[in-house]
């Protein structure tokens, strides 16, 4: 079975770097990055794609990623076997108990991606894939 990542994250820098650490290292076989929440969506629902995983910036315009989880629910994207990490810069623990509500947050990883947070993923795509 294919790996994939769908990154959403407002920061397209951080995207084009995420996406090509992933890649370099193995990770999986693909990766899709989306600017907003709303694209992150659209890419879901109109293509029918089931990515492994969905890394997810809490802070970003129009629709935080909170505001994003709420909708996934909406839509039943729940009901995929796709997990989802939080990426944000933030080290509030308000976001970590909110992150917490959702059972298909596994983790709260915290900006930029480094070393341990790409084996972290690794290691959660291979338990979900």
């Amino acid at each position: 079975m294919s790996k994939s990542i769908l990154l959403v994250d407002d920061d397209h820098i951080a995207n084009f770097v995420n996406s090509k650490m992933i890649l370099k290292n193995g990770i999986c076989d693909s990766v899709a990055s989306k600017i907003c929440g709303r694209e992150a969506l659209s890419y879901l629902y109109d293509d029918n794609n089931v990515p492994s995983l969905i890394i997810l910036d809490v802070n970003m315009p129009q629709m935080t990623g909170f505001d994003f989880l709420d909708q996934y629910y909406s839509y039943g994207f729940n009901k995929n076997k796709t997990s989802i990490m939080m990426l944000s810069s933030s080290f509030l623990d308000q976001d970590k108990t909110t992150a917490k509500k959702y059972d298909k947050v596994v983790q709260f990883l915290t900006k930029p991606l480094n070393e341990k947070t790409l084996q972290e993923i690794a290691t959660l795509i291979n338990l979900v894939s």
